[in-house]
């Protein structure tokens, strides 16, 4: 990047060497720069010219932008830093990321705009407007809080001040919080907005590395989130930002919830901008759902889970090579349901010789077609590549069900609904998958097999936890039995839906075409038999788990 930058600066003096028009010439090429990369500190460009300039994550650094008017625009990221912004115009723009700080931002008017994790350090102000603005985690000094307009702010703060604890609603004096008299008559959300919003989760369940278990409670809480706000009689907008709040606060202290965060209030923003006076009492209601849900969550038995594992004898699971990485939760079959009645649905004890049903992996390991071993990395799913098998039939159903519905014309909140319910339906799968794993601890064929052949290694890699039952064919019956409830026999291809662009590089995936979604559900779960990572009868087991466990969740489901 630096011999660019020399050989780019060294092209502009030699062309401009000697000659009269010399400086003009450097200037023809700032400018160039500067409209093809955003790279334009020290600009002073006013009006349309700047207008048509202007790009997300570009640089206006030390520039004189006095009385431009940038409004409607995504400025994402963009550095205003110790620009003159006096009388600047920013109304209705995405300025989340934005840095102001040392700008002279008097007389600016910022009115409906997203400022999310925005800098207005050291800014100077005066007759600054911030109405209806949105924004976590914005950095403003006290007083510009205190003598601009925040009339109808949705400004989450970090540590909501001593006057609002809980309420995080920040505004200027004289700023009232109207009383929630009328009805939620938002405009319902646009598909592509709900899918948008979603991808946040899925992004940073493959980014951070989270395991099945943590995946299936957070896509079931913000489910649990949506299914409450709309039972309250809510709107689809604050359903979803009820959903991301509880995502963001349930996540693990280690993990940075900001890209949930800026997704939430991107959603809110995007939601209400032909209703910006709206915000604040949508916030609220989403505010009041959550705090509902996360108080729910937080006694569901996450935090006592226990993390130990102690092998009761000989011929129970234990670790397995390459890595021979530890446990995944082996508590997790305490935690409480989502329905009560899930809780019934009981894993049955294996009653099957182990070595009879090993080598029947070890025999078919031998005569494995292509298609089969395309099959079993195209379901891998193992996290930190993918979202997870749980993120990956997540994703799918958000596409069949918007699919299903734009043929259809069903609406936005049935698509939503349906996936709150199955997302809740796969969590109380994944608890009682994981009861049964660790009460039986069942070991892996490898385990058995290798005491008669030690060469031999299975297709995919052992994840770290007992065999008994598949989880993937668990969670894949469950998903695909109830989405193919709600949209029938509609054939689709899965490109590799929560796999990230390295995993399908690397395992060398392939779109594959499915006749229905119950023919995904079976190869997913057979998907493991043909990896070697599990027997036959952990594959019906879990087919009988999941049968069960949809019984519970009959009649929610909106089919028509």
């Amino acid at each position: 990047m630096k011999k660019f930058a020399l050989m780019l600066l060294a092209s502009m003096i030699a062309g401009c060497a000697g000659t009269p028009g010399g400086e003009t010439k450097i200037v023809e090429d700032r400018e160039k720069l500067c409209a093809d990369t955003g790279y334009c500190p020290g600009s002073s460009y006013t009006g349309e010219d700047l207008v048509n300039r202007v790009m997300f994550s570009a640089n206006y650094r030390d520039s004189n932008l006095e009385g431009v008017d940038l409004s409607g625009k995504n400025l994402f990221m963009t550095d205003f830093s110790n620009s003159n912004l006096r009388d600047a115009v920013f109304t209705n723009s995405n300025l989340s990321w934005a840095n102001f700080t040392g700008a002279d931002i008097t007389g600016a008017d910022f009115t409906g705009s997203l400022l999310s994790y925005a800098n207005f350090g050291n800014a100077t102000y005066g007759g600054t407007k911030f109405d209806q603005t949105i924004g976590s985690y914005t950095v403003i000094a006290e007083g510009l809080m205190k003598d601009s307009s925040w009339r109808g702010a949705v400004i989450l703060a970090d540590s909501p001040p001593a006057s609002a604890p809980g309420e995080a609603l920040v505004c200027a004096p004289g700023c009232v919080v109207p009383p929630n008299v009328l009805p939620d008559t938002l405009e319902p959300v646009r598909f592509e907005d709900y899918i948008e919003q979603d991808k946040a989760i899925n992004q940073l369940v493959s980014w951070q590395r989270l395991s099945p278990p943590v995946v299936s409670r957070l896509y079931g809480y913000s489910g649990r989130a949506i299914i409450e706000t709309f039972d309250a009689g809510y709107s689809q907008t604050t359903a979803i930002t009820a959903s991301l709040t509880v995502v963001s606060e349930l996540l693990p202290e280690v993990i940075n919830d900001q890209t949930i965060i800026n997704s939430r209030d991107y959603a809110l923003w995007a939601s209400t901008l032909e209703a910006p006076g709206r915000r604040q009492a949508v916030y609220r209601d989403a505010r009041k759902v959550a705090d509902q849900v996360v108080a729910a969550a937080n006694k569901d038995g996450y935090a006592e889970r226990s993390k130990d594992y102690n092998p009761a004898g000989e011929g129970d699971w234990a670790r397995t090579p390459p890595a021979f990485n530890p446990p995944t939760e082996p508590g997790w079959g305490n935690l409480r349901t989502f329905d009560k009645e899930a809780a019934l649905c009981k894993v049955n004890p294996p009653k099957y010789d182990a070595a009879t049903e090993s080598f029947y992996v070890y025999d078919l390991s031998k005569k494995l077609s292509e298609d089969q071993k395309d099959a079993a990395r195209f379901w891998d799913d193992s996290r930190g590549r993918t979202s997870t098998p749980v993120g990956h039939w997540h994703v799918s159903g958000i596409y069949l069900l918007v699919t299903d519905a734009l043929k259809n014309s069903k609406s936005v909140e049935s698509v939503m609904t349906n996936m709150a319910y199955i997302d809740m339906a796969v969590a109380d799968t994944v608890i009682k998958v994981w009861e049964g794993k660790y009460l039986y601890k069942t070991p892996r064929p490898s385990t058995v097999i290798q005491e008669t052949d030690p060469s031999w290694r299975p297709y995919i890699i052992n994840p770290p936890f007992p065999a008994w039952p598949s989880g993937h064919a668990a969670v894949s019956a469950t998903a695909s039995t109830m989405l193919h409830a709600v949209i029938g026999d509609l054939p689709y291809t899965d490109p590799g839906w929560g796999s990230d662009r390295n995993s399908i590089r690397m395992l060398n995936i392939k779109p594959r075409n499915f006749k229905n979604v119950l023919d995904a559900g079976r190869e997913a779960g057979m998907s493991r038999v043909w990896g070697g990572i599990h027997v036959m009868p952990d594959y019906l087991e879990g087919l009988d788990l999941a049968e069960c466990i949809t019984d519970k969740y009959s009649g929610r489901l909106i089919v028509s």
